[in-house]
């Protein structure tokens, strides 16, 4: 299940509407899923989370749904 703040901040780092924010949405489909806006999300997780991603887990995040289970991962 993803969290309301996973939504609010992938819905704010691409400029998006957070219905719009949904487990496939990923790099292939948003045009705006770039490097730069890429490395912007990981350091909003970290910090909106207070954790420490792994360079393998940030590589791994390519959609919504891998972002939520890295993060998930970390929670618990």
């Amino acid at each position: 299940m993803m969290d309301d703040e996973i939504k609010e901040l992938v819905a704010e780092i691409f400029n998006i509407e957070e219905e719009d924010v949904i487990p496939a949405l990923s790099q292939d489909t948003l045009d705006n899923w770039d490097s730069l806006n890429h490395l912007k999300l990981v350091t909003a997780v970290e910090q909106e989370f207070n954790i420490s991603l792994t360079m393998d887990e940030i590589d791994d995040i390519t959609n919504v749904e891998k972002l939520v289970a890295v993060i998930n991962t970390h929670k618990s």
